[in-house]
């Protein structure tokens, strides 16, 4: 029976979109038969967590969780601050003093110091002696780690030189470029290139969720090449899944389900949706439903006079937004970086699995857009253009209205979980064994 030691700081209950690909390959790895053990964080308070998803983890998997400890002291500073700023009396409204000033940002000295301790301190340091100390009992025969935060490869990187065992190192976002790489001073920039080099030196073997980030990353670091492999990420066969729907059934429905940030804003939909109602019957007849956290967003809507045909959905439990999806009548995938869009997003997987029409709003070059294309599946736009995007909406439209808007035909076998998991088993039996 192979050991596997697993790496993920934000393994669930952690509800983030790279919580899935960690708890699904530790899930199917144990009932494969591998010995797992999960080295993870405690979400803190306040976390949007799922914790029903703990409940299909087998019992043999031990998870071992050490505390983050940067977001909780700084929070009880804020406060602290807060408190002290409070007592000094209010000017009131009309005073000059009284307005917020512009906020410059910390000195570099002080920006690269939080940098190291959030990337050392915050989890690293307890994380790693805890693991060192549970390995003393049976020590794990390979060691895999992933993201989506970068400092997750260092803890993996340690412990492995420290346990003297091979190092798998599963890359979910680029590292070194795209839209989750923002380092605040060239010091950082210098660190993260040398920890890069130093990780992907060290790993047997490099694993991609996506083949256009593989070849990029391969191109940026000498040698990578040989040891990359890519294994996207997947979804669950959920032809069991009940189609669910808070939307009435005489509107086409199009629906996002996730996140909306920085990465991912909704003002080309927005724009889309307000095109298309020049046509009343459009107006009277569709419906966009955001279901996640909207990152403030939702204040656009009334710019773009949209009140009557846009609905905000909290966050929802994973299980009851693949019911979600299964009740749409076209699922939005939707991506606006313009750096790094050679990604797959985990989510275009679970869509193909609820089988619905897909409307990708992404990178017309990225990774969304060639994995859509290979399969055959789904229509896309490129985020950059309204139009585009208004135009594939009306055609979806036109479908529902026709009533030939019908189920995608996808054969997901080779995207499903179990199938991943199987491939991952084997390369890292491969690499406990040193073949």
């Amino acid at each position: 029976m192979t050991r596997v030691l697993m790496i993920n700081d934000k393994f669930p209950p952690f509800a983030i979109s790279g919580s899935a690909r960690p708890f699904y390959f530790a899930k199917h790895l144990a009932e494969l038969g591998f010995d797992v053990s999960v080295l993870a964080a405690s979400p803190p308070a306040g976390e949007t967590r799922d914790d029903a998803l703990l409940a299909q983890l087998p019992r043999s998997v031990d998870v071992l969780r050490t505390p983050l400890l940067m977001k909780p002291t700084f929070s009880r500073v804020a406060q602290v601050v807060g408190r002290l700023r409070g007592s000094t009396g209010d000017r009131g409204p009309s005073s000059p003093a009284s307005s917020t000033p512009q906020k410059r940002p910390p000195p570099a000295v002080l920006r690269s110091g939080r940098w190291w301790l959030h990337w050392h301190a915050d989890w690293g340091v307890l994380a790693t002696l805890a693991e060192w100390r549970r390995s003393r009992k049976a020590i794990p025969d390979v060691i895999w780690v992933s993201g989506p935060h970068f400092r997750n490869y260092c803890v993996g990187y340690h412990l492995a030189k420290q346990l003297h065992r091979p190092l798998v190192v599963d890359v979910r976002d680029p590292w070194t470029y795209g839209s989750l790489w923002h380092p605040e001073t060239p010091w950082v920039e210098r660190q993260h290139l040398e920890w890069a080099a130093k990780v992907f030196d060290a790993a047997s073997r490099v694993v991609f969720t996506s083949p256009l980030t593989m070849r990029e990353m391969a191109r940026r670091f000498e040698g990578l090449a040989t040891r990359a492999v890519t294994i996207t990420n997947g979804c669950d066969d959920d032809a069991k899944v009940e189609a669910r729907r808070t939307a009435p059934t005489d509107r086409c429905l199009f629906l996002y389900t996730g996140v909306l940030n920085d990465r991912r804003k909704p003002d080309v939909l927005l724009e889309a949706l307000r095109l298309n109602n020049a046509d009343p019957a459009f107006a009277a007849s569709s419906l966009l439903q955001f279901v996640g956290r909207s990152g403030g967003h939702e204040t656009k809507v009334a710019q773009f006079g949209l009140d009557a045909q846009v609905q905000f959905v909290p966050p929802v439990p994973r299980a009851e937004s693949l019911q979600l999806m299964r009740g749409a009548d076209a699922n939005v995938l939707l991506q606006t970086i313009s750096e790094g869009h050679d990604v797959i997003a985990g989510k275009v997987f679970e869509y193909l699995s609820a089988r619905r029409p897909i409307l990708a709003v992404v990178d017309d070059a990225g990774g969304d857009a060639w994995l859509l294309r290979q399969l055959g599946a789904g229509t896309v736009a490129s985020w950059r253009e309204p139009r585009a995007v208004a135009e594939r909406m009306r055609q979806l439209w036109e479908l529902w209205r026709g009533g030939k808007l019908n189920e995608m035909a996808v054969d997901t076998t080779d995207y499903q979980w179990p199938s991943l998991a199987k491939r991952l088993g084997e390369l890292l039996t491969d690499v406990a064994q040193g073949r």
